[in-house]
């Protein structure tokens, strides 16, 4: 068979990869800086608490070398999502991410970005479904 998809994808793994780079630098992952967007993005990330408490909030270097700070699980699962969200693709394929955050963080973030920030999109959700998805 042939499978055709039109439009920009993105894929959510259940690993996620971050850069040693800011914050910021690894949520525009290339991209132009668009304030509205970005703002957007942190906030149906839920990310905007993680970035009060570090030093130089989203410009706090984190990542997986010595010299950055390390994030939590969670906090990476987070970084990663917005990098997603903030890409605008047409398509999104969430890989076992949710099954990845505690659940009533899972509960709230699928609010605010599934059913929220990315509602007039594709979103695939491969592995288990979340509880709250059903209740949706």
């Amino acid at each position: 068979g042939r499978v055709e998809v039109r439009g920009e994808s993105v894929f959510v793994r259940q690993n996620p990869h971050l850069l040693v780079a800011s914050i910021r630098q690894n949520i525009l992952f290339g991209h132009a800086f668009d304030r509205e967007l970005y703002n957007k993005v942190v906030e149906c990330t839920g990310l905007g608490a993680l970035m009060m408490s570090l030093p130089n909030s989203d410009l706090t270097v984190v990542g997986p070398g010595k010299e950055a700070t390390a994030l939590t699980r969670q906090g990476r699962y987070l970084v990663y999502l917005a990098r997603a969200i903030y890409a605008d693709a047409d398509i999104y394929l969430l890989d076992g991410f949710f099954d990845a955050l505690p659940p009533e963080t899972a509960d709230s973030v699928w609010q605010r970005t599934v059913l929220g920030q990315l509602k007039a999109k594709t979103v695939l959700v491969a592995g288990p479904l979340p509880r709250f998805a059903l209740l949706s």
